[in-house]
Formats: structure tokens, C-alpha cells, sequence
């Protein structure tokens, strides 16, 4: 879940390169499970979280040429974390009303994940020889520079229902929300002790929404041993259009689903 890659094809040109000109996030969970069917038509699920995670983030930085008065590239940089890890929990609940109706919800938790790693600068040519020595004594080019950072993943919380509308036809509905409140603030910290081996903090600013999103999909069986699927999302953005940005830039979607089953016979 969350695992995303943002990258901009002309980091030299983009005007948004002082932002992002990539953002990498990979997310793998472990969850295990444990449920408890309490009655024939209804179950309980409860389960731990264990997210492995790391994160990568690049940007050029900008300074103002003394001789022309002009801000211009003066470097680029890459921030690259460690693989962390972190815990949350899940739990859910399942209920067969009948043999036409059943529904089911589930919660997952927030999952806070704090990233260790560093930062590499790397100097961008000015034009100008001059300034680009002056640079390369004032700032850590070249080195790795030892940084934090923190994300905290937001809860998620889902109701479904399924709808038998005829021995052949089943119809599921969902709707899913996301607390993206909580990504709110991304905190770039640079921990060495030696003041040579740092650049100045900074924090990423989101200010995203909660969300919905929705889910529609029929399960046609059209055989004993064939089934069509049919879905249908829609999607709602968490960033509101005052802040959308360049490091993950978002809007509403739309989408349909398309899929064919099918079952053998096994012959022994």
C-alpha cells in the first residue's frame, strides 16, 4: 500500500524543481491474521501490521548568482533513506445476513514509519568559475550527510456490501476512507553533529483532506465453470487545489474493470 513514483523528465527546466524532481516511495506490508467465524454468519478478524518501507527524494537547489542578481541551479539533491520498519493493527468484522445480503467493515490503523539516511549534493555548473569555487567552499558537495525524516501513514476504514441478485448475479458495493489529514507535515533534518556535514532544515508542507473513494463491481456466472467480473472506481484526491504540488500531484479518477474466470475439471 502507498507506494508511489513521481519523477519530473526535465529536473533542468521543470519550474517546480526546487519541490521535487522525484519521489519514491516503496511500502511492503506483513499482516498476519487471525479470524474467529463466532457464528455461521458471522466473523471477527484482527490482525498486526509490520511496514518495511523506504523513501527517496531529489530536488535542485537554488541560489542567487551575485553577478547577474539572477537565482539559478546551484546544485541537486538526493535524499536516500535506510529500509525502516514500523507496526500498526487491523481488525474487521463479516456478516451473512442471508443468502442475498452480506456486509462486512475493517479498519487499519496509523502507521508512523521514522526514516534514517542521508543526502548527497551535488553541484550544478553555474557558468561562471568564480562562483562555482566560491560554492565548493561553502558547501558539502560530494559528501553523504546524515538526515531524518518521518512519514506517517494515514488509517484507512472500509464498508462493503454484496447484493445476490439472482442465483447467477452478485453485485458488490464499497466505499473506503483515508484520514490523509495526517500527512501533513514531511520534516527534512540533517543530524550530523559537525556543522560542515549540514545544510539548513526543511519541511514539506501538504495539507491534504480526508478522502473517499468508491467501488462498484458484478460477478456474472455464466457457467458452471465460467464467471465475468465488471467494476467500476472513482477515486476522490486528497489535495485541495491550493495544495497541489510537484512532489505527488493528484486528482480525482475515474476507472473501469474488466475480468474472466474460469475453472477446470481436475482429472485424477
Amino acid at each position: 500500500p502507498f507506494g508511489l513514483v513521481t519523477e519530473w523528465q526535465t529536473p533542468a527546466t521543470f519550474p517546480g524543481r526546487y519541490i521535487s524532481t522525484k519521489a519514491a516511495l516503496r511500502v511492503v506490508d506483513v499482516n498476519p491474521t487471525l479470524g474467529w467465524q463466532v457464528t455461521p454468519n458471522f466473523g471477527i478478524g484482527i490482525g498486526a501490521i509490520a511496514r518495511f518501507s523506504d523513501v527517496i527524494l531529489e530536488r535542485r537547489v537554488p541560489g542567487v548568482n551575485p553577478f547577474t542578481q539572477q537565482v539559478q541551479d546551484i546544485g541537486a539533491i538526493k535524499i536516500e533513506s535506510d529500509l525502516e520498519n514500523a507496526v500498526g493493527w487491523n481488525l474487521g468484522i463479516l456478516h451473512r445476513y442471508n443468502n442475498s445480503f452480506s456486509w462486512g467493515l475493517s479498519y487499519r490503523s496509523k502507521v508512523k514509519v521514522d526514516y534514517a539516511g542521508d543526502a548527497r549534493l551535488t553541484q550544478v555548473s553555474t557558468g561562471n568559475a568564480q562562483l562555482d569555487a566560491v560554492l565548493r567552499s561553502r558547501l558539502p558537495f560530494g559528501a553523504d550527510l546524515p538526515v531524518e525524516t518521518e512519514i506517517e501513514f494515514p488509517d484507512q476504514a472500509s464498508l462493503g456490501f454484496a447484493f445476490a441478485l439472482s442465483p447467477n448475479l452478485v453485485l458488490e458495493t464499497d466505499a473506503n476512507w483515508t484520514g490523509w489529514k495526517t500527512f501533513d507535515e514531511t520534516p527534512i533534518n540533517f543530524v550530523s553533529t559537525d556543522p560542515t556535514q549540514r545544510l539548513p532544515n526543511s519541511l514539506i508542507t501538504s495539507n491534504w483532506d480526508d478522502a473517499m473513494n468508491y467501488r462498484a463491481g458484478l460477478r456474472w456466472t455464466t457457467s458452471a465453470t465460467t464467471q465475468w467480473r465488471f467494476g467500476y472506481v472513482y477515486d476522490e484526491t486528497p489535495q485541495p487545489e491550493e495544495a497541489v504540488s510537484p512532489l505527488l500531484p493528484d486528482s480525482d479518477r475515474n476507472g473501469i474493470t474488466i475480468g474472466y474466470g474460469h475453472t477446470g475439471a481436475i482429472k485424477t
